[in-house]
Order: C-alpha cells, then structure tokens, then sequence
C-alpha cells in the first residue's frame, strides 16, 4: 500500500494532474491506510465494500441534555436497510436499484457515502462508497462502473495483444512493449467502429482479431486464385494454404 500510495503522489505531481478530484479503485483499496493516503491528496477515493460490510446509521435525534452526543443510531443490516435512511435514486440501468445513504463506517474510521445496487432479478448486491459525502449517487456509481472498463483493457492485452511476452528485464526495455501492446487495444475501438459505425455492444477483442485475420486469409486466397482463377487440392498452393498461419507446417 506504500508504494501504491508513492506511485499516486509522484504521477499527480509529474504529470501536473492537480485538477482530479476522484480516485476509482477497487475493493482491495478499501482499507484505512489507502482512504487516509487518498484524502491526504486532496482526492476523494471511490471504491466498494463487501456485502457484509460492518457500518452505523449516523443518529439524527435530539440531544438529550447529558453527556456526549449520541453520534450512532445502530448497526446497518444490510439486507432490512432503514427506508427512512437510505432513499431510492433513479438508475441508469433499468435492470439495477439504487439506494443512497451517508454512514459511519469504523473500518474506515470516517462516514462515506454508500451505494446500494440491487439487480432486480437475481437480487444480488453490491456497495460502493466515496468518502464524498456530497457527491451524487448516479455519479458515483457511473464513475466505478468505468473504472471497470480497465479490466478489459489488460485482460484483452495478455490474450490478443502480447502484454506478457517480452522477455525484458530492464525497465526501459520493457516500456515499450508495454506501451505497444495497451495501444494496440485501445486503437482496436476505433477500428470497430469504422465499418458499423458505432461501437459494437459489447464489444468482443476476439471478433476483431478473427475478423482480421478472416480478412487477410482471404486476400491469401485471391491472391493465389488470381492465376488462373482455379485451384486443385493436390497443388504446392493448396498446401501453401492449407499451412498459413500454423506452427508447424501439416501434410494433407
């Protein structure tokens, strides 16, 4: 989590990224030393809770006149949430309910803001917190969901794009490797897009490269059909053919 932490505050200061205002992590990142580390930035940390999460409603009754101040009103179940605490907001995702709150979470040490999404049919949840006790709920759950999206940049990048080939083992040799093979995926939307003009939903790295290779397998083909427009199976072509693109070559 230190090196998390120093790896932040040097690409914030380097890169002149003042201006940002939230940090998404996932649920791993929901830990007191990160959300303190985070703070300490000046960001706000966006992150998720487990299920089980242990957390307090905050107590909004009046003060009886003795003591301390009652600061919590009893611990959130999360399955028989308080409807006089936590309010529905208007989904995004028709498929998805939304429930908002501000909570005492004493993992944290700090109240956040906690999302509630429930999938309507299978009834399964999840939580999703910002230590921003004013932002938005549909914001806040827009912006994780994004987040999300990263996953599939690198899990496209080590299947279709080479990410963990390089046998570098210096920094700056493996740099550009790296950079090659995130690039190589982030450019594939934009080819996607070019002969529907829209980006596909959703969209699959598999079909790209299948349709890629599709595409020039069959320029393979003309190329060789353009002789004389035929082509016998027992021809040296049709072994050419039959071989392209394999390890190692295979007899008919």
């Amino acid at each position: 989590m230190d090196a998390d932490l120093a790896h932040l505050n040097r690409v914030i200061s380097q890169h002149d990224l003042a201006g940002l205002h939230y940090l998404t992590a996932d649920g791993y990142f929901s830990k007191v030393k990160c959300v303190d580390g985070v703070v300490a930035l000046k960001l706000d940390l966006i992150s998720k809770l487990r299920r089980d999460a242990d957390a307090r409603y905050l107590d909004a009754g009046p003060y009886a006149g003795r003591g301390a101040p009652r600061r919590y009103a009893g611990k959130v179940d999360w399955t028989d949430r308080d409807p006089a605490v936590f309010s529905g907001v208007a989904s995004p995702d028709p498929d998805l309910l939304l429930e908002t709150a501000v909570v005492y979470v004493p993992r944290l040490r700090r109240r956040v803001r906690v999302v509630v999404v429930m999938h309507r049919r299978t009834q399964r949840s999840a939580l999703l917190f910002s230590t921003a006790l004013d932002l938005d709920p549909v914001p806040l759950y827009r912006y994780y969901t994004a987040r999300f999206q990263s996953e599939f940049r690198f899990r496209d990048s080590q299947q279709f794009a080479g990410l963990t080939h390089g046998q570098a083992r210096r920094t700056d040799a493996l740099t550009f490797p790296v950079n090659a093979s995130l690039t190589a995926v982030s450019l594939s939307k934009p080819h996607a897009v070019r002969p529907l003009g829209h980006l596909p939903t959703p969209g699959s790295m598999a079909s790209l490269v299948r349709r890629c290779f599709n595409e020039h397998f069959l320029k393979k083909i003309l190329a060789y059909l353009a002789q004389g427009q035929t082509l016998r199976e027992n021809s040296p072509e049709y072994e050419t053919l039959g071989n392209y693109g394999i390890i190692q070559p295979v007899a008919a």
